[in-house]
């Protein structure tokens, strides 16, 4: 009893040692809002993942739904123990996350936060010019990481108003062998301002009303799915910021360290199903989705990306 108890303590100690703060400069007229509940939603379609596969993990009899299983095989290699052992651990890293409420410019919250906290942006102003920089090739400064930025970093595209980008992760890994990580230094997401204010002034969530429309899609919806070059599924309608987010928190050193495994070819569902892949996000961002689909909506999701709702 006495060793149970101890161990759950360090259960809880880890767990609340899992801390994420929103930047209040950047996510202002209400995306700060917009940002926590879209966590808040990541979090809890990942804790359905995680009520899902816990039962199967301590006894291999115990499956899942059916349904569930097969979105296994669909979106990954198998569906076996040792699949759900993997996807179980990586959705429990995104419920262990603890808000906080706090200006993460302080002196006193950045002298107190570590390579395993996250900060999230709504922009890119965080990283600026930096012109004392000797290397050519290097003019800006990211002052949340405090670390220098080359000119072809992604988080660059952030403060391009016309790019496709939707959101940029910086994750912890060491810069090299003789160089570690920065002490106090976060892991962090920022999102192009553009994607986040459309997204704040159209209150843009998974609800039931956006399931119904994936499910029975518009005409154009329709053509948009059949055209040349587009790997888009009716499903895809989903891709909501609530999927974005939980796609960029796989990202993350300390989730999964998941990666986009074929750059453009990596987004969508029919990509997804093709690639089968642990390591893609967009894979593992779509499963939660599927699960959720599953267990509040009545909806499953075949591999053309075609809902079809069950009793």
């Amino acid at each position: 009893m006495l060793k149970s108890l101890m161990l759950l303590a360090l259960v809880q100690v880890s767990v609340a040692e899992w801390k994420y703060a929103i930047d209040k400069k950047s996510c202002k007229d209400g995306m700060y809002d917009q940002v926590k509940f879209y966590v808040d939603q990541s979090q809890a379609q990942s804790q359905r993942v995680v009520d899902a596969l816990g039962p199967y993990l301590d006894d291999p009899n115990n499956k899942p739904d059916d349904r569930i299983l097969a979105q296994m095989r669909q979106l990954f290699p198998s569906d076996g123990v040792p699949t759900a052992r993997l996807l179980h651990g990586i959705y429990k890293k995104v419920t262990q996350y603890a808000y906080q409420d706090v200006d993460i410019w302080a002196d006193e919250y950045r002298q107190g936060r570590d390579k395993g906290d996250l900060e999230i942006f709504c922009n890119a102003d965080h990283v600026v010019e930096d012109p004392n920089n000797p290397e050519k090739n290097i003019k800006w400064r990211d002052t949340a990481q405090d670390l220098p930025v080359t000119d072809k970093d992604g988080i660059l595209s952030l403060k391009n108003p016309l790019s496709f980008t939707l959101a940029v992760t910086k994750d912890s890994r060491p810069i090299s062998r003789e160089q570690p990580w920065p002490e106090h230094s976060p892991e962090y997401i920022a999102f192009h301002p553009r994607y986040m204010k459309k997204s704040t002034e159209k209150n843009s969530m998974l609800n039931h009303d956006r399931v119904e429309k994936a499910a029975y899609p518009s005409l154009w919806d329709k053509v948009k799915v059949k055209l040349p070059g587009l790997d888009f599924g009716a499903v895809d309608i989903l891709a909501t910021p609530e999927l974005t987010m939980l796609h960029e928190l796989t990202h993350l050193l300390a989730v999964a360290d998941a990666v986009d495994s074929e750059g453009r070819n990596s987004y969508g569902w029919l990509n997804c199903v093709r690639m089968k892949s642990f390591k893609n996000a967009d894979s593992l961002a779509y499963f939660a989705l599927v699960v959720d689909l599953i267990q509040r909506y009545g909806y499953d999701v075949d591999d053309k990306g075609k809902l079809n709702k069950f009793s």
